[in-house]
């Protein structure tokens, strides 16, 4: 590999549109409650799980770390009312979770911003 240096964002910046084909709009894995759940459902069926876990409401500040393209921010925002902030060092993910936020009518309850998960600068417990 030489001296070139990994760079998480333009990592991901390359990667996100193929692991969107690969994994869908969530770009994680799921939950298969069995052998014949599809990814899309189990996916969804993860991002329920820990919406109920959490127990989310309107008074809800929640931090998603790596939030990819926004998918399951937007949804929590939406069916929760919470207030989600979704982080990550890619621009293309986070133009992409910008523009579901907006589209869906959310944005006043989902922002995005380019931050490094691990030093993220935000003041603690702002979450």
């Amino acid at each position: 590999m030489g001296d070139t240096a990994y760079d998480p964002a333009t990592h991901y910046d390359r990667v996100t549109a193929a692991w969107s084909l690969l994994l869908g709009a969530d770009l994680h894995y799921g939950v298969f409650d069995d052998g014949i759940v599809g990814l899309p459902d189990a996916t969804a069926r993860l991002t329920t799980l820990m919406m109920e876990a959490a127990q989310l409401s309107s008074e809800t500040h929640l931090l998603d770390v790596g939030c990819g393209t926004g998918s399951p921010a937007c949804r929590v925002a939406s069916e929760t009312g919470a207030h989600v902030t979704g982080i990550t060092t890619s621009t293309t993910g986070i133009a992409a979770a910008t523009a579901r936020a907006q589209a869906t009518g959310i944005a006043d309850r989902a922002r995005f911003e380019e931050r490094d998960g691990m030093d993220n600068g935000l003041p603690d417990g702002s979450f």
